[in-house]
C-alpha cells in the first residue's frame, strides 16, 4: 500500500517516541526532510524496519545513539536515509548483507526486515530502487532507500 512520506514519517515519529520511552536517554533523532517531498508516495511501513535495525544493532553501552532521518531528491528519485553513529557493521558482515541485496535468495534470507523493504521496492518499481548500506565498524551506518518520486497518489 502506498501512502505519503508525511504519513510514513508521522507513524515513524510515534514508533520512535515509544522507543525513547523504553530506552530513556539512549536515542536522539535529527530530522532533515525536504518539506517538498512530504506528498511523495512511499510503501507503507518501509522506514520503520530501518530504524528498528539501527536501534537493535547500533546502540553501544550507555552512550546515546544519534539517528538522522533524511529525505532528499536526486535524479527524480527520493533518497531516504537512516544514519546512525553507533557500532557500525564488521566488513565481512557488511559484504554479506550487500551481496544479499544484489542477489537475494529468498530461501536463505538472514536480514529479513531489511530484505523485506528492499524486495518490496524492487518488485513494485524495478531494479533501480531499493536499499543500499554503507557502514564503518565502530563509527556509523547509513541505510539509503531509493524510491521513485511519485507526487500524486490519486
Amino acid at each position: 500500500q502506498l501512502i505519503t512520506l508525511r504519513q510514513e514519517l508521522e507513524q515513524l515519529r510515534n514508533y520512535i517516541r515509544l522507543q525513547q520511552f523504553q530506552h530513556p536517554n539512549a536515542l536522539e533523532v535529527v530530522w532533515q526532510v525536504d518539506e517538498e517531498l512530504m506528498p511523495c508516495a512511499i510503501i507503507k511501513l518501509s522506514v520503520q524496519p530501518l530504524v528498528e535495525n539501527a536501534i537493535k544493532h547500533a546502540i553501544v553501552g550507555d552512550r546515546t545513539l544519534t539517528l538522522r532521518v533524511e529525505a532528499s531528491l536526486e535524479d527524480e528519485c527520493v533518497l531516504l536515509r537512516v544514519c546512525d553513529d553507533g557500532a557500525g557493521i564488521a566488513p565481512e558482515t557488511l559484504e554479506g548483507i550487500q551481496a544479499e541485496l544484489k542477489a537475494p535468495a529468498i530461501s536463505g534470507l538472514r536480514h529479513l526486515g531489511l530484505m523485506n523493504v528492499h524486495l518490496r521496492y524492487r518488485l513494485l518499481f524495478g531494479e533501480r530502487y531499493g536499499l543500499d548500506i554503507e557502514s564503518m565498524q565502530g563509527s556509523h551506518t547509513v541505510l539509503t532507500l531509493r524510491l521513485p518520486c511519485i507526487r500524486d497518489l490519486g
